[in-house]
């Protein structure tokens, strides 16, 4: 059975429920794209304008050939 049961209501989730969670996840992580693998917060805050939606990652070592919708490689793992 399912790990994604609430413990109030022990009953496994459907799978329409799966697949919503799957679906925000990769949402999550194509929004996450530009600023993943980056931890100078000065540079994160400066690259990170969630108003404009999507945006193209900045090219660098990490993010070679990726573009805006693409996934960080946690989302090419999960697809």
């Amino acid at each position: 059975m399912s790990n994604l049961s609430n413990p109030l209501y022990p009953r496994p989730a459907s799978p329409k429920i799966r697949r919503q969670l799957f679906m925000g996840s990769l949402i999550g992580d194509a929004f996450a794209l530009g600023t993943h693998w980056i931890y100078d917060l000065d540079r994160v805050e400066s690259l990170l304008q969630p108003e404009l939606g999507l945006q193209e990652p900045a090219e660098d070592a990490f993010r070679t050939g990726k573009h805006k919708s693409d996934q960080t490689h946690y989302g090419d793992q999960a697809l």
